[in-house]
């Protein structure tokens, strides 16, 4: 994604005033983060693409807000993708939620559209939801919004992930493979704890 967002101080999107920028950017140095004021009154640091494009509308009153208004008439609260759902809200807006700082805290949002279950029930219903599947972001440095989710298997989704760590110019699932494992072996030894080194130059011993 090229940074083609406009956004200068003064700048009104919903309930956001644009400020100043605040110096940082994504993993990839293609966006920019900057300080917006809400109407609510508190500043919140913003990656401009999220803001601009609208999947962010507030710095979080507006999604509170449209939470109150939600009840469980739809009796889905014990079932599977009920709880992904939530699991995608906690780890985006819950500050409390272990793993808030890999998603809310580096500015993974869920868009307003899907606050509420109902609008993500629908579109997960109408783009191939089935038990065996887990949501999938496509661009990891991006939110949880329906052009940049999908559902996938385990298995696609850890060699999604391989496929963006890289070491000494070498992909993690190409290393896997030439380590004599799978896709996604790398992966899950970082995810162990393994230093990045010792994960891509352990060859798999086989007897």
């Amino acid at each position: 994604m090229r940074n083609l967002t406009k956004i200068n101080v003064g700048d009104r999107f919903s309930r956001l005033l644009a400020l100043e920028r605040s110096g940082r950017k994504t993993p990839d140095n293609k966006c920019f983060y900057r300080y917006f004021k809400c109407d609510c009154g508190s500043i919140k640091e913003i990656m401009e693409y999220s803001v601009y494009s609208g999947y962010t509308k507030s710095c979080g009153c507006l999604n509170k807000e449209i939470s109150i208004k939600i009840n469980t008439k739809h009796n889905m609260s014990r079932s599977r993708i009920y709880h992904i759902w939530k699991g995608i809200k906690m780890r985006c807006l819950n500050k409390n939620e272990p793993s808030y700082k890999h998603y809310g805290g580096r500015g993974i949002t869920i868009c307003d559209e899907w606050i509420g279950f109902t609008n993500f029930y629908k579109w997960a219903m109408s783009n191939g939801y089935d038990k065996n599947l887990t949501i999938d972001r496509i661009d990891n440095n991006k939110g949880y919004f329906p052009s940049n989710c999908r559902w996938t298997t385990v298995l696609e989704q850890n060699r999604n992930k391989s496929n963006l760590i890289k070491y000494k110019g070498e992909c993690a699932a190409q290393a896997s493979v030439r380590l004599g494992g799978k896709p996604y072996l790398i992966y899950a030894r970082l995810k162990k704890g393994w230093t990045i080194e010792k994960a891509f130059t352990t060859e798999i011993i086989k007897i």
